[in-house]
């Protein structure tokens, strides 16, 4: 278990670094506002959230302030969809 929760943050800590992460997430996120419900989509964007706010907080070392403004106006264009 301690082995994939460190996988995660690694992963979490360098996402936005990685181009194929963005085009899968662009695409598995358009579809999941297509064709599933609403559920899906929020739980897609939650996800990416969570994955911002552990970028913030341990790459930047954002205060908690600043990470929430930060994630939002990241996720602001998924949030408006």
């Amino acid at each position: 278990m301690q082995i994939f929760f460190h996988r995660w943050i690694s992963f979490a800590r360098a996402h936005d670094e990685l181009p194929a992460f963005h085009a899968a997430y662009l695409l598995i996120t358009f579809l999941a506002a297509v064709l599933f419900n609403l559920g899906v989509f929020a739980v897609l964007v939650v996800g990416h959230m969570a994955l911002d706010i552990v970028k913030y907080r341990d790459v930047h070392g954002y205060t908690w302030r600043q990470t929430w403004r930060a994630t939002v106006l990241e996720s602001l264009v998924d949030i408006t969809l």
